[in-house]
């Protein structure tokens, strides 16, 4: 272990420094570069509060046609019932006087009692409503590329509007300043019903034609008041992941340069013999392990405390909470389930090298078996098919460790099966010099060649979120569990399709191949 560290800061100089200075050692050791991942971090949450603010745009875009539709259609209603009665007739006052554009011979007429009415036409009666609903901050208008009333003439942005319904558009929504406040502006088409023919055949308007349309406007400040509590929540929890994302790399980072510091100091001693500074470099080593295992360890309690309070939260006030509120709410819930299991899978990946192994002479076929007796459910469930071979050689590690590097490896070979035929999974050995190779071959999905090296990342997942459970550790741990053993491990592509993972694991004193199979490539 050592050993494979001190290769990571390449040769030591003629200084007892060492020689390879990369970017990212400068970047820990210089506390004035620390910025630079604060800045990355800001980028990154600034890029998701950027998404966010782009939804809620979109939610704001929604609501105000909602709005505008709401209200063209209960005025499209009240004209339609209007148009369908012949017009009304209302008494003429000083707001209501009569329409000179209305061509009809009983347009004003005379009660017995002496009372002068006018007829009010759906056009004047929409005019009307206007009037009134400018008090509430809404102006609706009526216009046409054809007017009868001059007053109905469209302006640019209407006439666009207008000519767009002509080649079939549904509504239009636009942003415009009137009277000095932004406005947005609702636009839906008239369509020539029979009632409306009794004013508009004139016109040469037949049924279903357009024959204009009623434009809705409203302030866009009545649609921003009510997303803005929800900008204000997502700034507040970008704003905290931020400052936790930060606070948690600051961390790591003065951690790693006291390691390093304490490294480049042993190096700085010239009068010291080279297994002196092996040492050295297996107590960083080993202080970086633990700091990566603590870390991961001690984040679990905190995490129950949020977990907790989340399901009390939504236990408590869920019923008392709006739709988005509830569904913001479960973002926060997976998110944290998602993190719990991030934080296990760590410990774990941590766990492999910083608990003691155990070295010893171990079956294979033990290994194997129990394996397969921990995953009998889900072997059973899938329909699966494992085939084993019949000569497992005995090997020299730590049993509990391989085990858990079989399980993981047959345990993807049952997850990442293909939809089209049950699984099939081979279980073979061939002796290579001093080392066994194990091999798990599958017939399942595959892995394209240009993902095969970053699989064995940490944390890495070549599929969507939701698509297979899991973390993407799982490779992780399996490569890590290898490299103690002093092994490696690949993955091929089968033939037919599928997978074969190869590990390597040391081979006993006066063992041969005879007796051992190869992974045969299920199909």
């Amino acid at each position: 272990m050592a050993e494979a560290k001190k290769n990571e800061f390449e040769d030591i100089g003629d200084e007892g420094q060492p020689a390879g200075n990369t970017i990212i050692h400068r970047i820990i050791i210089d506390r004035r570069m620390w910025v630079l991942p604060i800045l990355f971090w800001a980028g990154v949450v600034g890029l998701s509060f950027w998404w966010n603010l782009t939804q809620l745009d979109r939610h704001a875009y929604h609501m105000a046609i909602n709005r505008g539709r709401l209200v063209f259609e209960t005025i499209q209603t009240v004209r339609l019932w209007n148009a369908r009665h012949g017009g009304v007739y209302v008494p003429v006052t000083e707001t209501t006087p009569s329409n000179i554009y209305l061509k009809t011979l009983e347009r004003d007429i005379t009660t017995p009692a002496g009372i002068a009415l006018t007829m009010i036409n759906p056009a004047y009666m929409t005019r009307q409503i206007g009037e009134l609903l400018k008090e509430g901050k809404t102006w609706i208008r009526i216009t046409s590329l054809k007017p009868i009333n001059p007053i109905n003439t469209p302006d640019d942005w209407e006439a666009s509007s207008l000519e767009s319904f002509e080649t079939g558009a549904k509504e239009r929504l636009g942003h415009y300043v009137e009277d000095g406040t932004e406005t947005y502006r609702y636009m839906a088409p008239l369509v020539t019903e029979r009632a409306c023919l009794a004013c508009h055949y004139i016109q040469g308007y037949r049924e279903g034609d357009i024959r204009g349309g009623i434009r809705v406007s409203f302030p866009k400040a009545s649609i921003s008041k009510l997303v803005a509590p929800r900008v204000d929540l997502i700034a507040l929890i970008h704003g905290m992941a931020w400052l936790v994302l930060s606070g948690l790399t600051l961390a790591m980072m003065a951690g790693l340069r006291a390691s390093f510091r304490a490294l480049e100091r042993a190096y700085s001693r010239q009068d010291l013999l080279v297994e002196r500074r092996t040492s050295q470099l297996a107590a960083s080593n080993k202080h970086l392990e633990e700091f990566a295992y603590i870390t991961s360890h001690d984040l679990q309690e905190p995490l129950r405390t949020v977990s907790s309070y989340l399901g009390l939260f939504s236990k408590r006030y869920e019923d008392s909470l709006n739709e988005d509120g509830r569904e913001l709410l479960s973002f926060a819930i997976d998110a944290s389930k998602h993190l719990k299991l991030q934080i296990r899978d760590l410990l774990e990946y941590s766990r492999v090298a910083h608990t003691k192994r155990k070295m010893g002479v171990v079956e294979m076929r033990t290994i194997v078996d129990e394996v397969l007796s921990n995953l009998e459910t889900r072997i059973t469930k899938c329909g699966a098919r494992v085939e084993v071979s019949p000569e497992l050689p005995a090997v020299l590690g730590d049993r509990f460790q391989l085990i858990r590097l079989v399980q993981n490896l047959v345990s993807n070979a049952l997850k990442y099966r293909s939809p089209d035929r049950p699984p099939r999974v081979r279980i073979g050995v061939r002796l290579d010099g001093r080392f066994w190779e194990v091999s798990v071959a599958d017939n399942g999905i595959g892995i394209e060649e240009e993902y095969r090296e970053r699989i064995f990342a940490i944390f890495q997942r070549l599929h969507a979120q939701g698509t297979y459970e899991g973390s993407g550790i799982g490779l992780a741990i399996c490569q890590r569990v290898v490299e103690c053993h002093g092994g490696t491990i690949r993955v091929e592509s089968a033939e037919g399709g599928g997978s074969i993972f190869t590990f390597t694991v040391r081979a006993m004193e006066g063992q041969s191949p005879e007796g051992t199979s190869g992974a045969d490539q299920p199909h």
